[in-house]
């Protein structure tokens, strides 16, 4: 393999790895969105926009703290600092 191959194969595994989140959490029966370390949400389950009441694009504009109503903001901040890449948390 030459450096060149490299993009794409990196392109190629964040592909399938997205593809995996998507089929896992479609099978989910809990509320999934899945967001960058600023906050932003970048996936969201269409099931959980229904019941929040909003579109996908809506949500996609959206941070937790805009629809997480059963925890305070210092909370949620408090777990937002322990977040670190590739570490789930729970909110």
């Amino acid at each position: 393999m030459n450096s060149n191959d490299r993009p794409t194969e990196v392109g190629s595994q964040t592909q399938e790895s997205e593809r995996r989140f998507r089929s896992i959490a479609g099978l989910s029966p809990y509320a999934i969105a899945n967001h960058d370390l600023d906050g932003q949400v970048v996936c969201v389950k269409l099931s959980f926009c229904a019941t929040l009441g909003y579109s996908r694009d809506e949500m996609l504009s959206m941070h937790p703290l805009d629809f997480e109503v059963n925890d305070s903001e210092g909370h949620v901040s408090a777990l937002w600092r322990k977040i670190a890449p590739s570490v789930p948390v729970l909110i």
